[in-house]
């Protein structure tokens, strides 16, 4: 039997690497192409750039910045009465929200940073902003994340923090998304904490939660056993 196309958006400063601890358990039943979302400073314009792209009967997985993109690309689909393109969706540590005052400030202030030159990845003081802190001496994770992140660079950390600081508010379509949906967030989430996941699986009718517990940004790589079972399960019902 043929496999369903799915499309993975890493989050900020994430790439391919992000995945790989959940793929044994999905990649059965799913050919899988990994997402750059590191080469624009738009969010809309990442969606547009993919969607011509974009298989028939596709299952579209994005955690943080890459669960914005695949938001945007299902309202861009719904706007030409497309969406029934896409086969299902799995938000992971994702936000509808826009970013509050706040969170534009210190975006504005980390961009201003970075174009001093004074850009340094994912430092050990911001990995527990990351990952649940528990697991900040570990190797195994905390590494696949510096080194993301240093292969991503200054000049995509830019771009990425732009985009997603000028996103905007998506909770307009979610009821309009009727495709299976998946959420799943850590209980600890410092970065979309989990009642920004609350209220979307409130919104998009028949969606599927799950809390993580013991948790933060980075449910594939902290709880790559649990949240992959989830996913595996979640595919088996479609």
């Amino acid at each position: 039997m043929a496999k369903t196309p799915a499309y993975f958006f890493p989050g900020m400063l994430c790439d391919h690497r992000l995945w790989k601890p959940i793929l044994p358990f999905v990649e059965a039943t799913l050919d899988i192409h990994p997402v750059d979302v590191s080469q624009t400073d738009n969010i809309p314009a990442c969606a547009s750039h993919f969607i011509p792209k974009m298989q028939e009967g596709a299952v579209l997985v994005g955690l943080s910045m890459g669960g914005y993109v695949v938001l945007d690309v299902m309202r861009q689909l719904l706007e030409i009465n497309q969406a029934g393109r896409v086969k299902a969706i799995m938000l992971i540590s994702t936000s509808a929200f826009a970013d509050n005052s706040e969170q534009t400030r210190t975006r504005e202030g980390l961009i201003k940073l970075a174009k001093m030159g004074k850009f340094k990845g994912v430092t050990p003081r911001l990995m527990p902003t990351l990952i649940h802190p528990s697991r900040v001496e570990d190797t195994s994770i905390t590494q696949v994340v510096l080194d993301m992140a240093e292969d991503i660079g200054l000049e995509a950390f830019i771009r990425q923090e732009t985009a997603v600081m000028n996103r905007r508010d998506q909770t307009d379509i979610l009821p309009q998304i009727t495709c299976p949906t998946l959420i799943i967030v850590g209980d600890t989430d410092q970065r979309t904490p989990p009642a920004c996941s609350e209220k979307m699986a409130a919104l998009i009718p028949g969606s599927e939660f799950h809390l993580l517990n013991i948790c933060g940004h980075l449910p594939p790589l902290e709880l790559p056993d649990e949240t992959g079972t989830w996913m595996r399960q979640f595919l088996q019902k479609l």
